[in-house]
C-alpha cells in the first residue's frame, strides 16, 4: 500500500487505538477514584496519578480529533509517551512489582508493536525489561491489606482479560473491514478495466481494417504517423490484456533492446506532440548501444512516453526536455527532465497513487486522466524498478521544472 491508501489505513488504525486509549483511560480514572474512596486511602494514595490520567485522556481526545495523514507520527508519539509514562507511574503507585495489576505493563509492547511493527516489538520488550529492572532496584510498597490486595488482583485480572479480548477482537475486525473495502475497490477497478479493454479493442480492430484503404488518399509521411500511432495503441491494449490476465507472480515478457533504439523510438512516438509546441527533446545517451533487458513495448509506451507526455504537457512552447540514460554502480538510470511549471509539494506525495488520481491542465490547456504516473509506477514495479521525482514549482528554485528518475537493476 502507498500514499493515500496507506494513510487511510494508518488513520483507521490510529483512531481505533486512540478510541481504545480513551475508553481505557476513563475506566482507569473511575477505577482509581472508586478504589481510593472504597478503601479510605486518601492520606496514602499519591494524587498526582489522577491529574496524569486526566492529561492522558485530554491528549487522546485531542489527538483523535486532529489525527490526519500529515500528523500521524505526532499521534503515535503522543500515544506511546502517554503509555510509557502514565502506566508505569500507576503501577509504581499501586506497589511496583507487588501491584495487583502488574500484568498491565504488557500493554507497553502491544502499543509499541501496533505503531512501529517489528522495531516496535523490540523497543517495547526492552522498555518492559527496563521498567521491571527499575522496580527490582527500587522496590515500592503496597498500602493494601492482604484481603484488599487479593480482591484487587482478581478484579484486575478480569478487567485485563476483558481488555485484551476486546482489543484484539476489535483490532482484527477493523483490519478485516478495511481489507474487505479494499477488495471491493479492487474488484470495481478490475471490472472497469475489463470493460475499457473490451470497448476500446473493438473500434481499434475496425480501424486496423480501414487504415490500409486510406493509404492512397494521403501522403506517405502522414500515413506512417497514423499507422505508427495505431500500432502503439494496439500494443498497449495487448500489454494490458496480458498483464491483466496473468497471475500476480507471473513475470513480464522481456527481451534485449539497445538503449539507443529504446530512446529513439520513445522520441519518435512523441514527434507530433513535440512539434505542436516547438519543444526540443534532447537525448543524452551515455549507454550507447548497450542492451537493456525490458519489455520494449511497455517500457516505451507506458513508462517513457507517459513521462515525456507529462513533460511536454507542463512545458511552455519552445522549451527543452532532456531524456537521459546512464549507468551508476549496478543500476541503469533513465531521467526525463523538463523546465516547465513544476509540481506543488503537496501533490508530489500522491503522484503515483492509483486511488488519488487528479488531473491538472497543461500550459496550453491540455487535459489528462491522471492515471499516467500511477501506471508508470505499476509497470516499473513489474520491472523491479524504482522512480523518484524532484520538482521545483513556480520558480521556487533557479532550476525550475521537474525531473523523473528511473532506476532499473542490471539483469
Amino acid at each position: 500500500m502507498d500514499n493515500k491508501r496507506e494513510d487511510f489505513y494508518k488513520i483507521f488504525k490510529y483512531k481505533f487505538l486512540l478510541s481504545a486509549s480513551i475508553v481505557t483511560g476513563i475506566i482507569q480514572l473511575i477505577y482509581f477514584i472508586q478504589y481510593i474512596i472504597a478503601h479510605d486511602l486518601s492520606g496514602l494514595f499519591p494524587f498526582y496519578v489522577i491529574p496524569l490520567l486526566l492529561i492522558g485522556l485530554v491528549v487522546s481526545v485531542i489527538t483523535y480529533l486532529k489525527v490526519k495523514a500529515d500528523n500521524l507520527p505526532l499521534a503515535s508519539i503522543l500515544m506511546v509517551i502517554q503509555t510509557v509514562i502514565v502506566l508505569p507511574i500507576l503501577i509504581a503507585s499501586a506497589g511496583g512489582l507487588k501491584a495487583p495489576g502488574l500484568q498491565w505493563l504488557t500493554v507497553i509492547p502491544i502499543i509499541f508493536v501496533t505503531f512501529y511493527e517489528k522495531k516496535g516489538m523490540i523497543y517495547g520488550v526492552l522498555f518492559l525489561f527496563f521498567i521491571v529492572g527499575f522496580f527490582l532496584l527500587f522496590p515500592f510498597e503496597t498500602y493494601m491489606s492482604p484481603e484488599i490486595y487479593f480482591r484487587q488482583k482478581i478484579i484486575n485480572f478480569f478487567i485485563y482479560a476483558c481488555f485484551i479480548i476486546v482489543f484484539f477482537y476489535s483490532y482484527v475486525s477493523t483490519i478485516k473491514t478495511y481489507e474487505e473495502s479494499l477488495h471491493k475497490k479492487s474488484l470495481k477497478i478490475d471490472y472497469l478495466l475489463k470493460t475499457l479493454l473490451h470497448d476500446v479493442s473493438n473500434p481499434v480492430q475496425i480501424l486496423s481494417l480501414l487504415l490500409p484503404r486510406f493509404k492512397q488518399g494521403i501522403d506517405d509521411e502522414s500515413y506512417d504517423k497514423l499507422w505508427r500511432n495505431h500500432q502503439a495503441i494496439v500494443n498497449i491494449i495487448k500489454d494490458v490484456q496480458r498483464l491483466e490476465g496473468s497471475s500476480s507472480d507471473e513475470k513480464l515478457v522481456r527481451e534485449e533492446i539497445s538503449c539507443k533504439e529504446l530512446l529513439d523510438k520513445a522520441k519518435l512516438r512523441q514527434s507530433e506532440a513535440l512539434e505542436s509546441k516547438s519543444i526540443n527533446l534532447i537525448i543524452e545517451n551515455q549507454l550507447g548501444d548497450e542492451l537493456i533487458n525490458v519489455s520494449p513495448s511497455i517500457f516505451i509506451n507506458q513508462i517513457l512516453n507517459n513521462l515525456i507526455t507529462n513533460a511536454i504537457k507542463f512545458s511552455d512552447d519552445g522549451k527543452d526536455i532532456i531524456l537521459k540514460a546512464f549507468r551508476k554502480n549496478s543500476s541503469i538510470f533513465f531521467e526525463v527532465r523538463d523546465y516547465g511549471v513544476g509540481i506543488e509539494e503537496a501533490k508530489v506525495k500522491s503522484l503515483f497513487d492509483i486511488y488519488s488520481v487528479s488531473s491538472t491542465a497543461g500550459t496550453n490547456g491540455e487535459q489528462g486522466t491522471g492515471f499516467g504516473l500511477p501506471l508508470v509506477k505499476y509497470y516499473l514495479d513489474q520491472h523491479q524498478g524504482e522512480i523518484k521525482v524532484d520538482s521545483a514549482p513556480f520558480s521556487d528554485r533557479i532550476d525550475q521544472g521537474t525531473s523523473f528518475l528511473i532506476r532499473l537493476p542490471v539483469t
